[in-house]
């Protein structure tokens, strides 16, 4: 049965609808108005009486079930906030979630939950309906790991994907930060791991121990400003040097075990220097390839650990 309503156009009332008739006196712009306000009213009644669409309510989209984990906490008001969630399926989301904030439990940074959302109308945010938590990646072994969860969670959060691709992110979000809850030091190295995954997600892997100029795999002795990497026989030759970057031995080191970094973190600390360097190769890597500066605030916080 179709419910009656008032047509409002321009901040206008021009009639009343009941049982799918207008009344009043319409303009030829007003009509075509109302016929496609007609035809939204009676679609929305025949999802609600279809089988097909049984969480189908009026104002709200379908129910949708998905696994997330919330990178971001922004209160919305006294009682709501909004959620940036990162999942399988879009990668990431916008969830508002209405009078969470006064619940006993309160939603939880880095965990990963079961949310049940209702879809939004066009490009509006979800709206929460329930959530249960799977799994806490609040809680790391030492600050520094903490920051190194905050930085891998910044990089992604930068990077645009595809919903088609949003799933091979989400296992490399997933499986970094369980890596690290089991992490005390030495977590930079499994962040720098992190970003040589994404380059090689996102296509543009670097070939870290190939030279740029004459292609051998002597590994990497200095690297320009868009970070192409060269020998210690081309690095000799080189007139202009301002051009380039020297890499230390340990620097040349972590750059050729970082696809195995995970084997050798008990033997490899890296000093201050190192990690300036190497931020500004990845840093400087990825602008050059996606034509775009990378700012990540957390790295500039993470790298503090190392001075």
């Amino acid at each position: 049965m179709l419910c009656s309503c008032r047509v409002v156009f321009s901040g206008k009332v021009f009639g009343e609808r009941s049982s799918g008739l207008y009344s009043g006196a319409l303009s030829a712009k007003a009509q075509r108005q109302c016929r496609r306000v007609h035809h939204l009213y009676k679609l929305q009644d025949l999802l609600c009486q279809s089988k097909r669409y049984p969480f189908y309510q009026r104002g709200a989209g379908a129910v949708n079930k998905s696994i997330g984990i919330i990178l971001g906490l922004i209160p919305y008001s006294e009682s709501s906030q909004i959620l940036k969630v990162f999942n399988a399926e879009k990668a990431q989301i916008s969830v508002i979630a209405k009078g969470w904030r006064k619940k006993q439990e309160p939603l939880l940074r880095f965990g990963e939950y079961e949310f049940n959302l209702f879809e939004p109308k066009e490009e509006g945010l979800y709206i929460l309906k329930e959530a249960g938590l799977l799994q806490d990646f609040s809680q790391y072994p030492s600050t520094s790991t903490w920051a190194a969860a905050e930085a891998g969670a910044e990089l992604l959060s930068k990077i645009l994907i595809s919903a088609s691709e949003a799933g091979e992110y989400y296992a490399l979000l997933h499986n970094y930060l369980s890596y690290l809850q089991k992490l005390e030091n030495n977590a930079i190295l499994i962040f720098w791991r992190l970003f040589l995954r994404v380059f090689k997600l996102m296509g543009i892997n670097p070939e870290l121990n190939k030279c740029s100029i004459c292609g051998s795999d002597d590994g990497p002795a200095a690297f320009s400003g868009a970070s192409e990497t060269i020998c210690k026989s081309c690095f000799s030759q080189v007139i202009n040097r301002d051009y380039y970057v020297a890499l230390s031995l340990e620097e040349r080191n972590i750059l050729s075990l970082l696809p195995e970094i995970g084997k050798h973190l008990d033997s490899i600390i890296p000093d201050a220097e190192a990690v300036n360097k190497l931020n500004a190769f990845f840093l400087a890597y990825y602008s050059a390839q996606q034509k775009q500066t990378l700012k990540l605030k957390s790295l500039s916080v993470l790298s503090q650990f190392y001075h």
